[in-house]
Formats: structure tokens, C-alpha cells, sequence
């Protein structure tokens, strides 16, 4: 997976499932090219209930955050290729219903995350270090 040009959005809350879903159906109608993927990171746990059965659950890691993978848009000058974010792409986001901004964001361009980060975020969402939490309940 390539951790490379991910942004990171502030949306509402509760919001990721409809947001993304705007978000890909008007990529959809404006033919945008840079968005590659959009994701709202969750991770499993699982429960076990007191009569031995097991539960799964979805948990967000990052409630009211969507991560968009965007493309850079290279432009090419006297001086040389340099890779700026799409405009076009940037308001497209923006003008999102639910989205309210970037979350790291220098005036009209967004700063990437970290792929560092974004590693450590996808990692979190593995089922790999799943493990059984048991719910304690007491009779008083």
C-alpha cells in the first residue's frame, strides 16, 4: 500500500459513511483524477458477553477525520516540474456537504500526512493483534 500523499479532513461528526459517499459520487460527475482512496480508519474488537458469546464491533480511530489519498498535479515550468495540489480537486473537497475543512492545512494548500503516520494509523486498523476483551459485570 502506498502511504505517500494522504490529507487528512475534518468532517461531523458521525458523518464519515455519508461523507465519503458525497465525496466519491461528486468525483464521479466532475471527473476528478487525482482522488485515489478515502478512508475513515476503524478497527475491530472483539467482546465476549457474559453467556461465552463472542461479539464483534467496529470502532473509529479517528471520529469526525476522513484520510483522501490525492494524486499531486504536476506542472511544468522554465525552471523545472514542481507537484502542487489540484485546485480543482481542493475545492471539490471543500465544497463537500459535511466537510468543514483540512485539518492541516497553509492557507489553500493542505499539507500531506506523514506516510510515517499514515502507516502507523493503517496499521492500527489490522485484525492482526485482535484479541478477546471480557465484559465484567457485577451484581451488587
Amino acid at each position: 500500500m502506498n502511504y505517500s500523499n494522504w490529507y487528512c479532513v475534518t468532517i461531523g461528526t458521525n458523518k464519515e459513511k455519508s461523507t465519503k459517499a458525497q465525496i466519491l459520487a461528486r468525483k464521479a460527475v466532475l471527473k476528478d483524477r487525482y482522488i485515489q482512496d478515502i478512508e475513515y480508519p476503524q478497527r475491530k474488537e472483539i467482546t465476549v458477553q457474559k453467556n461465552g458469546k463472542r461479539k464483534v464491533k467496529n470502532k473509529l480511530l479517528m471520529p469526525g477525520y476522513l484520510l483522501i489519498q490525492v494524486l499531486p498535479e504536476t506542472i511544468e515550468s522554465e525552471e523545472g516540474d514542481f507537484k502542487v495540489f489540484p485546485s480543482d480537486t481542493f475545492n471539490l473537497i471543500l465544497q463537500t456537504p459535511g466537510v468543514q475543512r483540512f485539518a492541516n492545512c497553509d492557507r489553500d494548500k493542505p499539507i500531506a500526512v506523514r506516510p510515517k503516520e499514515v502507516k502507523k494509523i493503517f496499521d492500527m486498523c489490522d485484525d492482526a493483534h485482535l484479541e478477546p476483551k471480557q465484559n465484567v459485570e457485577f451484581d451488587y
